[in-house]
């Protein structure tokens, strides 16, 4: 069995990221007002905690997304983790794919 050492680099020393990036990973202060919560599990919690208050009808977003998946031959899992989503404690985390913003298209692969 091969054991593998990592290896970290900043994100600073990869000349890669712009000021605003550098910033926001920082925590910069100038930046907080332009989001409600860092990325960190922390702040998840205190996301979730306030969606909460905010009640939402989950019938609607399920029979939403099987409407979508109808014509889709989708595997089990995905449509577990639909049906889940009727649960009042369940919550998802949603990213996107900006290619215009930081980085450019760059940015697509170190999300992943």
């Amino acid at each position: 069995m091969k054991h593998w050492n990592a290896e970290y680099i900043t994100h600073l020393s990869t000349n890669s990221f712009t000021k605003i990036v550098l910033d926001y990973l920082a925590n910069d202060e100038k930046l907080k007002k332009l989001f409600a919560y860092q990325p960190d599990a922390e702040n998840i919690i205190r996301a979730i905690a306030q969606k909460q208050k905010n009640p939402i009808d989950r019938n609607i977003l399920v029979n939403g997304l099987n409407d979508q998946y109808k014509d889709v031959n989708i595997c089990e899992a995905v449509t577990s983790n639909i049906q889940l989503l009727q649960n009042e404690n369940t919550f998802t985390i949603c990213t996107a794919h900006q290619p215009n913003i930081f980085t450019g298209p760059l940015y697509y692969i170190y999300k992943i």
